[in-house]
């Protein structure tokens, strides 16, 4: 072991170097951490290979830490956390001029997590429902300052670059290597096996790799490089999000990196960082995503639910079945009405080939996630679900709470997207509403009588697959307000 502290550990075995994140949120402790064990690769003469890689199920890294980001309220503080973000990622880069690195992402990797792995040689990504890469700035209301804006248009171009960090959806891993991000991919089981492999090819002949991943051909490249090409492509982009200031700020870093150079890019996203948090255009989106991550940290000990029932082919009941399906559980779906019920397992069935194209899973996947999902019409199987979410009408919901609802198992949560089905409920504390806001964002409507057991179950589901929740009954800042004023 050549380095260990609390948040990673740095080993080194055959002469390939492993940085192991055994903490997934990336902050300055971490940042501190990093630059230590950096420092010691730096300076040994035997390490052939740095691998960074997350020491906990299910992680890469994500980031920056919002609570510690809150605490940041004046300009001087703010460009240091960027400045000390740049330097440390640019010391990367520099260690991969000498050695190769390689981000080995198993696991969730978001927004910092991101910016840190594209500052290594070779990104590679195991292909599991876990696995989802990305950046969400505009749904954090934190913008990207760790060199994000510059690296990506130089890896991508600036057109995919842009989408990427306007749209805020995150990726599987299929699907990120066809856009670029990812070198290469590997399944669950084999991946232990080719990263040692790459490793020992890269052990053999060391190499650099392609400066530019992208999708777009030499023209469009060339295109978005000439200054009128660059005009072209920002006014585009500027016209349909010219109503959102964190977006615009976001472009301006990436116009003015395109135009002017890296070290330039780098103080214009510093500057978008100060502009947006003191003028306070961030805090609409700030504040809630900070309280949801503060409960997802208390959800990471609940199991997710993996028995997914739903009751009511509506087009919210397919998306529910196909969100299962793609995250790794097993589906029943019911419907009375027979023809509802064939045409929406047809409808599921086109989702399958869809998610093949999208990169979440190969055709062998798919034909595991046939077997994992069933139709009845009578509600055989219903009953051995862990989360059941009723996607019907509402006169079908407020039916199936009042007559099914009492047969269930008493571990089992059920979730509608009408709030008057709850109250015929027999056991009310399990059932609670819930509505879409958007592709990223669920309301949570809970009754009186819900339990906080009922809402962590179904927020870990949604965390899990990849949505943020707004509803959810915040204890840890609650008791930090009663404590505060008992003393």
């Amino acid at each position: 072991m050549l380095f260990q502290s609390e948040r990673l550990r740095l080993e080194s075995i055959d002469q390939i170097a492993t940085v192991w994140l055994d903490r997934h949120v990336m902050d300055s402790a971490l940042a501190a951490d990093l630059s230590q064990a950096l420092r010691i690769v730096c300076q040994s003469s035997c390490i052939d290979v740095l691998v960074l890689r997350g020491g906990k199920a299910d992680h890469f890294l994500i980031g920056p830490d919002l609570d510690e980001c809150a605490r940041l309220q004046d300009e001087i503080s703010l460009r240091d956390f960027s400045m000390h973000g740049q330097y440390l990622l640019q010391r990367l880069e520099q260690i991969s001029e000498i050695i190769p690195t390689v981000a080995y992402i198993d696991g969730r990797c978001t927004n910092a997590g991101m910016e840190l792995a594209l500052a290594c040689d070779y990104r590679l990504a195991v292909a599991r429902p876990e696995t989802l890469i990305g950046f969400d700035p505009l749904v954090r209301g934190w913008l990207p300052c760790w060199g994000a804006t510059q690296r990506l248009p130089r890896l991508l171009g600036l057109r995919a670059a842009s989408s990427l960090l306007t749209n805020s959806q995150f990726l599987p891993a299929r699907a990120a290597r066809k856009l670029g991000l990812i070198d290469h991919v590997f399944g669950p089981r084999p991946a232990k096996a080719e990263l040692n492999w790459f490793l020992a090819e890269l052990q053999d002949h060391p190499r650099r790799p392609r400066r530019f991943r992208g999708q777009s051909g030499w023209f469009r490249r060339l295109w978005e490089q000439s200054p009128r090409g660059r005009t072209s492509l920002f006014d585009s982009v500027r016209a349909s999000l010219f109503h959102d200031p964190l977006a615009l700020a976001l472009l301006d870093a990436l116009k003015r990196g395109a135009r002017f150079g890296l070290a330039e890019g780098f103080r214009a996203e510093r500057n978008a960082l100060v502009q947006t948090v003191l003028s306070g255009t961030h805090r609409e989106r700030f504040e809630p995503a900070r309280t949801w991550e503060e409960q997802t940290m208390r959800l990471q000990a609940i199991a997710v639910p993996s028995q997914i029932g739903v009751v009511g082919l509506s087009s919210i009941g397919i998306d529910l079945a196909a969100c299962a399906l793609r995250f790794g559980g097993k589906v029943t779906v019911y419907d009375a009405d027979e023809p509802r019920l064939q045409r929406g397992l047809a409808k599921l069935q086109q989702g399958l080939e869809t998610n093949i194209a999208s990169g979440w899973w190969t055709i062998a996947d798919r034909d595991q996630k046939r077997q994992l999902l069933r139709g009845s019409a009578t509600g055989e199987g219903i009953e051995s679900a862990d989360l059941i979410f009723l996607a019907g009408s509402p006169k079908e919901q407020r039916r199936f709470v009042a007559e099914s609802e009492c047969l269930l198992p008493e571990q089992c949560i059920v979730a509608s997207t009408e709030p008057a089905a709850n109250p015929a409920a027999h056991h009310p504390e399990r059932c609670l509403a819930w509505r879409v806001i958007d592709s990223r964002h669920v309301d949570f409507i809970t009754g009186t009588a819900t339990s906080e057991t009922a809402c962590n179950k179904l927020a870990r589901w949604f965390d899990h697959c990849g949505y943020q929740i707004r509803g959810l009954p915040a204890r840890k800042r609650r008791e930090e307000k009663v404590a505060a004023f008992a003393a």
